[in-house]
């Protein structure tokens, strides 16, 4: 069978993963996973005939929980044996009982923005079961121009879409879509894309889900990326503790063309803070980019470079917002 890009192979019909892009989708070091999967069988990955392991999606799915888990302060080995909805339930009941982030969201379920033809009716009402989520479609289009150039009636938690309707710079115009819906998080449907595609969609912050898939099994994943995004924005700021800067890295809210226009901008606000924040974040993404690259070539500082560069990702992020509110208040227009 012919391979179709780097890292993803397919046995018996089914998308299969190298490790390297399983480290990719989880955030998880692939030496991480081989102690996991050794220690404490957390998932049994099939071998190829060279011996090399091919993880399955629902191989990811767990690794993904047991993550979320582990980055609330659970120990692997406390939680190895239990199944997939057990971990559901811990990270459903590490959310906060009040405050905006766990009561006001849960009362009123969780909204989703849908850039695809068929998905609606699959997804509005309550389809996952084990959840005490309830799932309601508060904006779709079927085209990319269509989602961008209509007003939504209400901002939405989560974007879903389907690759193929993102063009040709599909980050970018995803990045878009949760901007138009002032979203939280974002899922990706596809059946085959490069390996690169798919990285760089991980990178930006999304979920990745392999079709054809259920009714359920999509409704899952939807409640399993919220839930663990507002785990992360629960914890948002970093303690002292190695690691605690964990989970995926927030997604950009400018690009590098941007934050270049907004350097030199003049405002009519006598100060120039949308000036000096626009070189803060400029740092802050080269910061990161240079910790990931570190991160690749440095073998024995890994977890050292992982851990600055999701610490610089959420600096950034915060300097974005202020950015953001800095811009706004000077009535500033940039081009998107």
């Amino acid at each position: 069978m012919k391979r179709s890009d780097e890292h993803k192979v397919a046995l018996d019909d089914r998308p299969m993963f190298h490790i390297g892009a399983v480290a990719e989708l989880t955030g998880l070091k692939p030496e991480t996973i081989r102690v996991w999967e050794r220690r404490y069988g957390v998932v049994t990955p099939q071998r190829s005939d060279g011996g090399t392991r091919r993880f399955s999606e629902s191989d990811i799915v767990r690794l993904r929980l047991l993550r979320a888990l582990c980055d609330q302060d659970h120990s692997i080995g406390t939680i190895a044996h239990l199944d997939n909805d057990a971990l559901r339930e811990k990270l459903s009941a590490a959310l906060p009982e009040e405050g905006p982030t766990a009561s006001d969201a849960e009362a009123a379920g969780v909204s989703v923005a849908v850039l695809h033809g068929t998905l609606r009716e699959r997804i509005d009402g309550d389809a996952a079961p084990h959840t005490s989520f309830d799932l309601h479609v508060a904006h779709e289009a079927p085209t990319l121009d269509a989602f961008l150039s209509t007003t939504p009636p209400t901002t939405s938690e989560i974007v879903v879409a389907a690759l193929p309707l993102l063009g040709d710079d599909p980050v970018a115009a995803l990045r878009r879509c949760v901007e138009h819906v002032q979203a939280q998080s974002a899922l990706v449907v596809y059946h085959f894309a490069p390996q690169a595609v798919l990285t760089a969609l991980v990178r930006f912050g999304a979920r990745l889900v392999q079709g054809p898939v259920r009714t359920t099994a999509l409704a899952q994943a939807l409640i399993d990326q919220v839930t663990i995004h507002r785990l992360q924005t629960q914890a948002f700021l970093p303690s002292d503790a190695p690691g605690a800067i964990a989970g995926t890295p927030p997604p950009r809210r400018f690009l590098d063309h941007e934050l270049d226009a907004l350097r030199d901008v003049h405002s009519s606000i006598e100060c120039d803070c949308p000036n000096h924040l626009s070189q803060l974040a400029s740092a802050l993404v080269a910061f990161e980019d240079f910790s990931r690259r570190c991160e690749k070539t440095n073998p024995e500082d890994e977890e050292l470079h992982a851990y600055l560069a999701n610490g610089g990702a959420q600096a950034r992020a915060i300097i974005e917002r202020l950015l953001e509110h800095a811009i706004e208040h000077a009535g500033i227009e940039l081009e998107r």
